[in-house]
């Protein structure tokens, strides 16, 4: 399944959809993201400004992680239903903005591959009713958080920080 990940890639970056040197990156931000939460126990998530999936993609077809992914644009959600049809990957693609949707209290994982900006979601999800973490990345440093791990990771050349922040009811 990892090759079917690698062509959807490959695919989406023909179709424009993600550019042709960040395929690889994305990969490997997505190999971080699912590092960071291997350990902890968690059972759903949601992808937030999914594009065409990565790193959601990633985590479902590698863990026992159910994963949900939110985007604006139909042309990318189109794109990654089929992908999840074909592939055989659970899934429900959302189409909507983020600040139209409502009801993420059945995620007790939430990821952002550079969607918003961390401090930012952290305060969305505290107070959300369920106990949540969150996980997003930045290439500038992220002001620290209370109940957040920061990792700085050198992906492909480039310096990544991530960082991890439980959320409280």
């Amino acid at each position: 399944m990892k090759d079917s990940l690698k062509d959807y890639l490959f695919e989406a970056s023909n179709r424009g959809f993600i550019g042709e040197n960040e395929t690889n990156k994305a990969l490997e931000i997505s190999k971080a993201f699912s590092d960071i939460v291997s350990g902890g126990v968690y059972t759903n998530a949601i992808d937030l400004g999914s594009g065409i999936g990565i790193p959601g993609l990633y985590l479902a077809m590698n863990s026992n992680i159910s994963v949900d992914y939110l985007d604006s644009n139909s042309r990318r959600t189109a794109y990654l239903k089929n992908f999840l049809l074909l592939n055989d990957v659970e899934g429900e693609v959302i189409n909507k903005r983020y600040s139209n949707a409502s009801d993420f209290t059945k995620y007790d994982l939430i990821i952002s591959r550079g969607f918003k900006d961390h401090k930012l979601l952290v305060e969305d999800f505290n107070g959300s009713g369920s106990k949540t973490t969150v996980i997003s990345t930045t290439t500038s440093s992220i002001p620290y958080l209370e109940n957040q791990k920061i990792y700085r990771k050198n992906i492909l050349g480039n310096i990544f920080y991530i960082a991890k922040t439980e959320c409280f009811t």
